[in-house]
């Protein structure tokens, strides 16, 4: 039964990835939670900066970092290394000094790593990326969907991006989690957060949702997210 199972899945492999021929490589986020010695934050973001300037300025291998100012790992930062699943073939190694540099600058710095994830951008479901690009701050929702609706949750997720494409104020970007555990979350959505006083702002969502989708369409569209998702968690997060 099992090398039959195992057949199947390769067969299916096979064909999604001749289905994908034709489509655009996949875009790519390579996240790190890192955790730096008490006092040594300063000397970690520098250690980092000076890095990614040597070893991930731009392109394919571009990397930035991130401080998780609230969340369960407030504290913590995380290193994410954007590109494509072809660029991780490619990435910078031991063979071109990048490893040597991480050990003698950055690895002196860190207290503990964390969670190592990859994680896809979703195009079609985001909107904003140009508004998002410009702020400082953004919020990140982890999502867990429950098992057997991912269709529905990606209904209600369209529904979204609609309202906030047509309020044009608001990034809202989907990533789609490409290695799951029996611990990990399935979506992360992020927006865009420029300063802490927009949380006490209302950014008159539910008012462009019911305009796109009827009265009590804000109300509906909240009970489905509770029968869809078995939890979320949430972090802010600043740019470096």
């Amino acid at each position: 039964m099992k090398k039959v199972l195992l057949t199947f899945a390769l067969l299916v492999f096979c064909f999604v990835a001749i289905g994908q021929t034709d489509k655009k490589p996949t875009l790519i986020s390579e996240t790190v939670y890192i955790l730096p010695k008490t006092g040594m934050s300063t000397q970690f973001e520098n250690a980092i900066a000076q890095h990614n300037n040597k070893f991930h300025p731009v392109g394919s291998h571009h990397a930035v970092l991130r401080r998780v100012e609230y969340g369960d790992r407030a504290g913590w930062y995380v290193w994410v290394m954007r590109g494509t699943y072809a660029s991780l073939d490619s990435r910078p190694t031991s063979d071109r000094g990048h490893d040597d540099d991480w050990n003698k600058t950055v690895d002196p710095t860190v207290e503990r790593y964390g969670n190592i994830g990859l994680w896809a951008y979703d195009e079609k479901l985001s909107t904003g990326v140009d508004i998002f690009k410009k702020s400082n701050k953004y919020i990140v929702w982890a999502v867990d969907v429950k098992r057997g609706k991912s269709k529905e949750f990606k209904a209600l997720i369209e529904k979204l991006r609609a309202t906030y494409e047509t309020m044009n104020n608001r990034a809202f970007l989907v990533y789609t989690n490409q290695i799951h555990t029996a611990k990990s979350f399935d979506v992360a959505l992020l927006w865009n957060l420029d300063k802490y006083a927009d949380l006490d702002v209302d950014w008159k969502t539910k008012e462009a949702h019911e305009k796109l989708n009827g009265v009590g369409s804000w109300e509906k569209m909240v009970e489905e997210w509770m029968t869809i998702t078995e939890d979320h968690t949430v972090e802010i997060r600043t740019k470096l």
